[in-house]
């Protein structure tokens, strides 16, 4: 003998029944013919008037429902949960993560309320292709995440090496300036051409550091540009605004990533002498790695510019073999020669 189950208006099951007793169920108004049945083993759900009888012993139901009673509808509905995992799917194609987490999450758990529903939800499809979708884009995540991660630090090397190129340049261009004082005033900028410049009438600043004596470059018009002073890449350096109408703008601090050592000019002695150095750490005689990749910029006083490498103490090594801080000793140098920029 065949049972079947029912839909009572709140969409519970309720069941199994035997045919006859549905039709006592009928007589009794607790059902009506459009009611909701489906047959033990089967998920085919059809109004209670079309259930095949045998025979017609009693009348059979017709399909007319009552306009009080909320009748269920005879095609499954699609879960709401499987449509949002395929929107979530279809969207984490180009947004990554920030949807294709959410596609895997609600296309399980509407996989899990359509197995439950006993054929009332449909929409597994819709479910199934959001969580391959999501998964997928997990995977691109990841995949983006490692290459990021290969290519970083050959990126910042890049960058690196850019900003010390460009740094480079920039010295070469301040000693093209500094060679043009030198033969104005016969020396590079020091105390000695300041008082030469006041006597001149200019408005000189005074200081000491390494911004002040460059100042001095400026206010001669060898230079007109505060650009140059620009050490790309060393921390708490920009490059300069050009403005210097007035003495405490010119090269205000942060416009100027050189040290500088004054009181030098052509005739000074050796042309491997050091003049600009970048970046020092404005501690003693201690250069910064980070920058430039753990290299130094030092310009010599024969225009030559040249790299070198900063060892674990932060001393550098000249040509020949000597380090800066061993030959800044051996020359007689003392710490008032060396000005740091501001």
């Amino acid at each position: 003998m065949k049972s079947y189950y029912y839909l009572d208006s709140s969409e519970e099951v309720v069941g199994p029944f035997k045919l006859s007793d549905l039709d006592s169920i009928y007589q009794d108004g607790r059902i009506t013919g459009a009611t909701q049945v489906c047959e033990e083993g089967n998920q085919n759900w059809m109004p209670f008037f079309k259930v095949p009888r045998p025979t017609a012993p009693q009348q059979i139901p017709t399909a007319v429902s009552s306009p009080d009673i909320n009748l269920p509808s005879s095609i499954p509905k699609t879960a709401g949960l499987a449509t949002a995992s395929l929107v979530c799917g279809i969207t984490s194609l180009f947004l990554l993560l920030l949807t294709g987490i959410p596609a895997v999450i609600t296309g399980h758990m509407a996989l899990g309320k359509i197995k439950k529903s006993q054929g009332r939800l449909q929409g597994s499809g819709k479910a199934i292709t959001g969580l391959i979708l999501g998964y997928i884009s997990i995977a691109l995540t990841l995949m983006i995440a490692v290459l990021a991660g290969l290519a970083t630090p050959a990126i910042l090397k890049a960058k690196k090496s850019a900003d010390k190129a460009q740094t480079i340049f920039n010295a070469k261009q301040i000693y093209i300036a500094m060679t043009e004082f030198d033969n104005q005033y016969g020396e590079f900028p020091s105390d000695e051409t300041r008082d030469l410049l006041e006597n001149e009438g200019e408005e000189v600043p005074i200081g000491d550091s390494a911004n002040d004596y460059f100042a001095q470059l400026l206010i001669s018009k060898v230079l007109d540009s505060e650009k140059v002073f620009y050490a790309k890449g060393v921390r708490g350096v920009r490059e300069g605004d050009d403005v210097f109408n007035t003495p405490d703008k010119i090269l205000e601090k942060g416009e100027n990533g050189f040290a500088y050592i004054k009181n030098l000019s052509h005739s000074s002695g050796l042309s491997s002498y050091p003049l600009l150095l970048a970046p020092m750490t404005g501690k003693g005689l201690k250069f910064d790695p980070k920058p430039f990749g753990g290299k130094a910029v030092v310009l010599h006083l024969d225009g030559g510019v040249r790299e070198y490498r900063i060892d674990g103490n932060g001393d550098i090594v000249l040509l020949g073999g000597t380090k800066f801080s061993a030959w800044w000793r051996r020359e007689g140098f003392n710490e008032d020669d060396l000005v740091f920029p501001k």
